[in-house]
């Protein structure tokens, strides 16, 4: 796997990486790898937006009417069938975080290295922090863009300091490896993780 360009929007400094010098005699260089395109990154704003709303509204919807053990269940079951459903026109759209709750959301090396980034500082000039790539994964160029999502105090309940037993006891059931406890509120929770393959 090779990566061309990368950049975080952390500082707005873009990193590019991979420069692959030539002129050794018999030497093949790589096809360079697209920049990253504005257009791209509105989208994928966008597609991150709709997966959050989804989530959020079913969440609370769900917590409103049956209480938030019913709630867990929705992170559960429901929630990997909403990422499925956005995951269309092709961008395929998830989360992932440091620490887990799901193992399926388990983060990739890189996905792991931009988390510890923003876990110092989730928020940047008063919106989530962004980090994106274009990389080649098996021949084929993907634009990959993680978004930080900050804990709020909705999801204390589930994922704060102070849980109530029932809720513990139905984390406990539901996700036996859970680390997804003890956030404050504005700590890094985890990451919208939205790709797409490029033409």
């Amino acid at each position: 796997m090779s990566v061309r360009y990368a950049f975080r929007c952390i500082g707005a400094v873009p990193l590019i990486l991979g420069l692959l010098s030539a002129g050794c005699k018999g030497e093949v260089v790589p096809e360079a790898l697209p920049l990253v395109q504005d257009a791209w990154v509105t989208e994928a704003r966008q597609q991150a937006d709709r997966l959050g709303g989804a989530l959020q509204q079913t969440l609370r919807d769900t917590i409103m009417a049956q209480g938030v053990e019913a709630g867990i269940d929705v992170c559960h079951v429901e929630a990997p069938e909403i990422a499925a459903r956005l995951s269309a026109e092709g961008w395929q759209v998830g989360r992932t975080a440091l620490r887990l709750r799901s193992q399926d959301n388990a983060p990739t090396a890189w996905q792991h290295e931009q988390l510890l980034v923003m876990q110092d500082a989730p928020m940047q000039d008063g919106r989530p922090a962004e980090a994106m790539r274009v990389v080649d994964q098996g021949g084929t160029n993907v634009f990959e863009y993680l978004r930080a999502i900050p804990m709020q105090d909705a999801c204390m309940a589930c994922h704060g300091p102070a849980i109530d037993e029932s809720v513990l006891q139905t984390v406990a059931q539901r996700y036996p490896d859970d680390e997804a406890t003890g956030f404050l509120s504005g700590e890094l929770r985890g990451a919208f993780v939205i790709r797409r393959a490029l033409e």
